[in-house]
């Protein structure tokens, strides 16, 4: 099974402004592919098709997952986990190197990573043999990691020679274009830089492997990135069990030199502390469709006082929202006092971070990306490095909402004594195109419906069921995408505990169409930690089942402020879209399904606006623009104008606008038609 796209590349908004457009052109932080599931065997391994590859997947209860990859004889290979995101608040990796038989282990590790304690990584593990090799990523049977980047390197040439001096930064040797250097550590005061150009947004994968000989020798060595606000960011793991590596990662705000830092703080090294440095580029994807908003709400002070405050933007382009990343830039004597937030234009909130850094920081100046390589919090520098938020916390919670309207950040300082000043704040979206069929074909709906003149067909059961078909009027879950009308579980209140709730379409034929298909639905919601609670969305026959969509992050409460008030975190109205091509000339039914376990009840899930689509050639599909020219009325004409059940690809499906977007109302004939979700494009190569 190969490996897909994580995120398509997306279209620009067709009304960005003139201003906007010099600033379109915005680093996304670098692509990943996705995992795909089920991948726990090595029959059903996700291959790895590229010298150089960042994947971000999820280990569930009990779940392993493996990868395979093609090696030549000579080549060595590097892989590391980052699992510090994890929302689940386990890191804890181990990976096993198989040879082509998948049973013989060449190398495993279990905890030698460094951002996250209990990460794993192999760094320069030699082959001798051409073939197909496999990596398993594995967690304790109890434990998941949610999400967790991987991050797999071919070595195939040759490494370049350290060259002395280089134990200062003004001395520093110049990374060879294959990004790998054998080097040697002369004494525990050596320091060993070597220095390399990024642009904005890259994403740099570190390892330095200590025993590349492989021949039993140990030392500790460590591993840094620089200079962010004049430090070298280090990693040490400690360990020294052979063979010993370390791996570090970084995303970049700017442009500029950077430098990678070789060195030990270990009492003693043997007199042959070799090392096999390897350093791998993933360069920020460039997207021509991402505009930056910046507040003119600013310059804002932050009292000495235990204090909140808020500024806002306006955006007024209506798009609908593939990928969102927020820049920040303030002062404060006293960073971890701050507790700082996002919400949307239909009143949901994210939080950003919560009592980070310390008080020898006193500047922020930091992208938040979903994509960026690490999270805040990992170190108390927080300048010049591109972010992920902390780890309970996603920005794609924004993902599949409409962009216009008014953004506000919100800030509390939970401590007295100590202030600051809020400089510059924005917000960086990048819109998602409009769905769209192959050439010669046009587009056709299957079957439709905005749950305002009744509950389409829609069934629910289980045990301790909640879900309801009206109009949902419990925080943070009020109202519903379009008109009164959708189905939520309850509709006043919060879900059951102990509860498995189903929420079935009607049985519906897939025809077999030339083109794609697609489902299409808005979802909102508010959940605990998927380590307790479960939401996902499939389709299936009833044999072949298919996972759309799956929930995976931390609960959705942010307890912030000093006195602490809770805030109801929630996604906005997302619209998926989901390609299921597989199923032509077959009978599906989407499935909803929440599981619970016996405490915490948050606001569950919202669905609306359920559609399925189809791409045909114009012959089958069309529908008739003009009526016919002849005069004469055909005898068995009805008098009542037949119903049509295929739309002209040119008629907007949806009419209705949603009841809940504030400051601007979206018209769905404003923006693009739909935004497509994990759509199985294949992976990129070298």
């Amino acid at each position: 099974m190969g490996l897909r796209a994580f995120k398509p590349v997306q279209a620009a908004p067709s009304n960005t402004t003139a201003s906007q457009i010099a600033q379109a052109n915005i680093p996304q932080g670098a692509v990943r592919v996705k995992e795909q599931e089920t991948n726990n065997t090595t029959a059903t391994a996700n291959a790895i098709m590229s010298s150089s590859t960042l994947i971000r997947g999820i280990i569930w209860n009990g779940d392993v997952d493996f990868y395979s990859i093609e090696l030549a004889a000579g080549d060595r290979l590097t892989a590391a986990t980052m699992s510090s995101a994890s929302a689940s608040g386990n890191n804890d990796t181990v990976l096993t190197f198989f040879a082509p038989d998948g049973t013989t282990v060449v190398e495993t590790d279990d905890n030698d990573g460094s951002i996250g304690a209990n990460s794993s990584v192999i760094s320069s593990a030699p082959v001798t043999q051409t073939a197909t090799y496999y990596l398993r990523l594995s967690s304790t049977s109890t434990n998941q990691v949610r999400y967790y980047d991987f991050y797999v390197r071919v070595l195939s040439e040759a490494a370049t020679a350290e060259q002395e001096p280089n134990d200062l930064v003004t001395t520093a040797q110049v990374l060879p274009a294959s990004g790998t250097i054998s080097g040697v550590l002369s004494a525990t005061t050596d320091l060993d830089f070597y220095q390399f150009n990024l642009n904005a947004g890259d994403t740099i994968f570190t390892s330095l492997d200590l025993n590349p000989e492989r021949d039993g020798i140990v030392w500790n060595g460590r591993l840094g990135i620089g200079t962010f606000n004049g430090f070298t960011l280090v990693v040490d793991d400690g360990s020294v069990v052979s063979p010993n590596a370390e791996a570090h990662f970084m995303t970049v705000k700017t442009s500029g030199t950077y430098y990678v830092q070789a060195s030990t703080t270990a009492a003693s090294i043997p007199a042959e502390a070799t090392y096999l440095l390897d350093v791998t580029l993933f360069p920020a994807e460039q997207q021509a469709n991402c505009t930056t908003y910046t507040s003119t709400d600013v310059t804002k002070t932050i009292p000495t006082t235990t204090s909140f405050i808020t500024s806002t933007l306006t955006v007024p382009d209506n798009f609908i929202i593939a990928d969102l990343d927020v820049s920040i830039e303030l002062t404060h004597t006293n960073m971890p006092d701050l507790d700082v937030q996002l919400q949307g234009p239909d009143g949901n909130v994210g939080g950003l971070f919560t009592d980070i850094s310390n008080n020898t920081q006193t500047t922020i100046n930091i992208d938040l990306d979903d994509e960026g390589a690490i999270p805040i919090g990992i170190f108390a520098i927080v300048s010049g490095v591109r972010y992920i938020p902390e780890f309970a916390y996603r920005l794609d919670w924004f993902d599949g909402g409409r962009s216009a309207g008014t953004w506000t950040l919100l800030i509390h300082d939970d401590a007295a004594s100590n202030g600051g000043m809020l400089q510059n704040w924005s917000i960086t979206l990048c819109a998602a195109p409009p769905a769209s069929c192959p050439d010669g074909m046009s587009m056709s709906t299957i079957t439709s419906t905005d749950f305002e003149a009744n509950d389409g067909g829609f069934t629910h059961s289980g045990t301790a069921d909640t879900w309801e078909y009206g109009a949902p009027i419990a925080a943070p879950l009020i109202g519903s995408y379009s008109g009164a009308n959708s189905w939520k579980t309850n509709l006043d209140g919060t879900y059951s505990i102990s509860s498995i709730a189903n929420l079935f379409s009607p049985s519906i034929s897939i025809p077999n169409v030339a083109g794609p298909v697609y489902i299409q639905w808005q979802q909102r919601y508010q959940m605990e930690s998927a380590s307790f609670d479960h939401y996902t969305a499939s389709i299936g026959t009833g044999v072949v089942t298919k996972t759309l969509y799956e929930f995976d992050a931390a609960t959705m409460t942010n307890a912030v402020g000093n006195p602490s008030v809770t805030f109801q975190e929630s996604t906005v109205w997302s619209r998926q879209l989901h390609d299921i091509s597989e199923f032509k000339g077959q009978s599906i039914q989407a499935l909803y399904h929440l599981d619970t376990d016996d405490s915490v009840q948050l606001g569950g899930i919202a669905i609306d606006d359920f559609q399925i689509m189809a791409c045909d050639s114009p012959a089958v599909t069309a529908t008739p623009t003009e009526e016919p020219t002849a005069t004469n009325t055909p005898t068995n004409t009805p008098t009542n104008t037949p119903i049509i059940t295929i739309t002209p690809s040119n008629t907007p499906t949806i009419t209705v606008t949603p009841s809940n977007t504030p400051t601007v109302t979206p018209s769905v004939t404003a923006g693009p038609t739909m935004i497509p979700v994990y759509l199985p494009l294949v992976g990129k190569g070298e």
